[in-house]
């Protein structure tokens, strides 16, 4: 994840849950990237963990 410290900020509220932050610039899921310049990439890397 690549952010800027001195502006990240949660965007979400209990009316309007559903929006990114603010201050993320780029998310790396297995070294490729997943999210860039404000939008998700469609892009999945990773996997859920599932308990025992």
């Amino acid at each position: 994840m690549i952010f800027d410290e001195k502006t990240i900020a949660d965007k979400a509220t209990y009316d309007n849950p559903h929006q990114y932050p603010v201050g993320i610039s780029s998310v790396f899921v297995n070294g490729k990237l997943t999210f860039a310049d404000g939008q998700m990439n469609n892009v999945r890397n990773g996997q859920a963990l599932k308990l025992n």
